[in-house]
């Protein structure tokens, strides 16, 4: 049995050599620190200046700009006006018509025409629009018309007709036309005409002498008896008496309208009576006291000689 000193001892030497045998622990480093660093902030690049000895960068070509089709057009106008006097059914009325172009184009191909507005019986004659009169001569309808330049004016004088009146004067559509036209609602224009209406009468009458002293004038001696007159209207039938002994005629009392007298074959007790194309029935006194004059015909009042001024 040991004794408790040398327990000790072994004890102690144990001890002593399990620590000189055991291996040797490093203290661990300390953990590594990282700085966590923020990023700058995204510029944009500067785009450098350019200097001004460099040249500039090329342009686009400007693209020209469209042609003002409006400023270019013609624009034509319309207005007309009858001529002072008092007109009845049947009579040639003058119109004046004045037609500008007050558009910056040239007008082209330009016709002028005439309609009735409804309710009314009136006509004009082609003619008075010269060449823009859409009725021209050996040429296909329509003509090709006329031209009229920008800022100019035509005129017209249309003889217009009345072939009857109603309860209100008639109305007369005025119209021009052309291809290019800028603003055509002024194209036309609408004309009243006065007429005298057929409820108003007058007397026709009158006197047929022979102007044997070739004055123009009715002298006493010169009345023609028993010659014929016939009466034409401008609508109806026609009429016809004959002269008094003072070579006097009347139809009596006529509606207002255009007639025209003549005598059968023209010709009475060896005179040419003249054929009155227009005689003017309109209320007046004028109707009444016609004069138609009769002169003799040439073989009566011309005659021939001749002589030879040598002998051949």
């Amino acid at each position: 049995m040991l004794s408790t000193a040398t327990a000790f001892l072994i004890v102690s030497g144990l001890i002593v050599g399990g620590l000189a045998a055991a291996p040797a622990f490093a203290e661990p480093d300390p953990p590594a620190t990282t700085t966590s660093e923020t990023p700058p902030p995204a510029t944009t690049p500067e785009v450098p200046t350019p200097s001004s000895s460099e040249a500039p960068a090329p342009s686009e070509p400007a693209v020209p700009a469209a042609p003002d089709v409006k400023a270019a057009q013609p624009d034509l106008t319309v207005t007309a006006t009858v001529e002072p006097g008092t007109y009845v059914i049947g009579q040639e009325i003058p119109i004046n018509v004045t037609v500008t172009n007050k558009g910056a184009g040239v007008a082209t191909n330009v016709l002028g025409d005439t309609s009735a507005l409804a309710g009314s019986d009136i006509s004009t004659q082609p003619g008075g629009w010269r060449k823009f009169t859409p009725f021209q001569p050996d040429v296909p309808y329509p003509a090709p018309g006329g031209t009229i330049e920008a800022g100019a004016t035509e005129k017209f004088v249309l003889q217009a007709t009345a072939r009857k009146r109603d309860a209100t004067d008639p109305q007369l559509r005025i119209y021009v036309r052309n291809p290019d036209e800028l603003t055509p609602a002024d194209n036309e224009f609408v004309l009243t005409v006065p007429v005298v209406p057929a409820s108003v009468t007058g007397t026709l009458a009158g006197v047929v002498y022979g102007d044997a002293n070739d004055n123009n004038a009715s002298d006493p001696g010169e009345e023609l008896q028993d010659i014929e007159i016939t009466l034409y209207p401008n609508n109806g039938t026609t009429r016809s008496v004959s002269t008094d002994s003072h070579g006097r005629f009347d139809f009596g009392v006529m509606p207002a309208m255009q007639y025209s007298l003549s005598t059968r074959f023209g010709e009475a007790q060896g005179w040419i009576v003249e054929y009155v194309n227009s005689v003017i029935v309109d209320g007046t006194a004028t109707s009444a006291n016609l004069a138609i004059r009769a002169e003799r015909p040439l073989s009566q009042v011309l005659s021939a000689k001749a002589e030879f001024g040598a002998k051949s």
